[in-house]
């Protein structure tokens, strides 16, 4: 009986991998900090990698279509891309049971999704919601320009665009600029800072933004994103 034990033992921890176990809803407290929304997106930390992967799931409901999806999403915190992503079961698709039981049913299949990347069962750690971390600053910088038309944005009074910049630093070494992005149809109030993970394995950060939307059928939503930074001095 020991030595059955042990040989079921050994898939899992003679070659390194981890059994990951359903993570925890964060509570990003989005709309308490910006504002009630129809739509909340639900985040769930996974956890590192050592080379500046991450791993989430998130699950995003649309108003217009009234359908939502479950996914665990691999994303590189050096270039921002996201590498891969593994769907889960949503409430469309008529499964009866929790997200806990969603996640244990596709147990074998996460887990060698997640070790394909060497995920750490670790979380992402604390958020942050300083706009500082150690000795640099972290700044979002915001413009919305609106036109005398409404052809793009139907659901306001004119079309708007709004570009946002995130810079960390400090004036020692100066700032870098680690993303800027136009948004299209919301405005400089609609874009906020959530706060930032840090990396347990290197000096790197994950700066977290949530832009509020408007839906198909006019209804409020947040989708966040992701933009790494690299604290390195020799990176400024």
């Amino acid at each position: 009986m020991k030595k059955l034990l042990l040989f079921c033992v050994l898939p899992i921890y003679f070659f390194g991998q981890d059994y990951f176990y359903p993570p925890e809803k964060m509570n990003l407290s989005l709309q308490e900090r910006f504002g009630s929304v129809f739509n909340n997106p639900e985040f769930y930390p996974i956890g590192w990698s050592d080379d500046g992967l991450f791993a989430y799931k998130m699950i995003y409901c649309d108003g217009g279509c009234g359908c939502c999806s479950n996914r665990i999403i691999i994303q590189s915190s050096k270039s921002d891309k996201i590498i891969d992503g593994f769907m889960l079961p949503s409430d469309e698709d008529y499964f009866e049971g929790t997200e806990e039981d969603k996640w244990r049913e596709n147990t074998r299949k996460i887990n060698a999704f997640l070790n394909k990347y060497d995920i750490e069962n670790t979380g992402l750690g604390k958020l942050h919601t300083s706009k500082r971390v150690n000795d640099f600053n972290i700044i979002l910088q915001k413009n919305s320009i609106q036109y005398n038309t409404d052809e793009n944005c139907y659901y306001l009074e004119n079309d708007v665009v709004t570009t946002y910049k995130i810079q960390v630093g400090n004036k020692d070494l100066g700032y870098k600029t680690i993303t800027k992005k136009e948004a299209g149809c919301i405005y400089e109030s609609d874009i906020n800072y959530v706060g930032y993970f840090k990396s347990p394995f290197e000096n790197r950060i994950i700066v977290v933004i949530a832009e509020e939307h408007q839906g198909f059928e006019a209804e409020t939503e947040y989708g966040l994103h992701f933009y790494g930074c690299s604290l390195k001095p020799q990176s400024f």
